[in-house]
């Protein structure tokens, strides 16, 4: 069977757009999965929250005021690994796709995320004790709950 047209430019034009078309379909279903590009492959819940921890404890002390004492300023002490982190803070991470019951919503049903490149994948709760140091020298802690975004390869964004 062949297929005849009167211009043929026209249906190559139509063969290449509904390529195209195909390629977007398939790449934005897959970022709306979850597929990390990078590494070929699905992340687990476990990866996510361990590439979210890897960046809180290596990032530098940060100088906070003491809402507990005034305004004196106090560093905060960084852990010394995603294993420290994880023992000194059991059941501290959860991962969601919408929100956690706050209002909060995951960029991942947008159609910027479905023709994006993963970046904004899933949302990490993170509950932990922020540790610092304080006037007398020693070690103290303070709840600290904070919401980080993950891209579909487990880096915070």
């Amino acid at each position: 069977m062949t297929i005849r047209t009167k211009n043929p430019v026209r249906m190559t034009v139509w063969c290449v757009g509904a390529v195209l078309l195909l390629w977007v379909c398939v790449w934005g279903g897959f970022n709306m999965t979850g597929f990390c590009w990078a590494d070929k492959r699905w992340l687990s819940d476990e990866e996510r929250i361990d590439g979210i921890i890897e960046m809180i404890y290596r990032q530098p002390a940060v100088v906070w005021g003491d809402h507990y004492k005034g305004s004196r300023e106090n560093p905060t002490i960084s852990y010394q690994s995603v294993q420290d982190f994880k023992e000194k803070n059991p059941n501290c991470c959860q991962v969601g796709q919408r929100d956690f019951g706050d209002g909060l919503w995951s960029p991942r049903s947008t159609l910027e995320e479905f023709l994006g490149f993963g970046r904004n994948a899933d949302i990490v709760a993170v509950e932990y004790a922020e540790r610092f140091k304080g006037e007398d020298g020693q070690v103290h802690t303070r709840p600290k709950q904070m919401y980080y975004g993950s891209t579909n390869c487990g880096r915070m964004w």
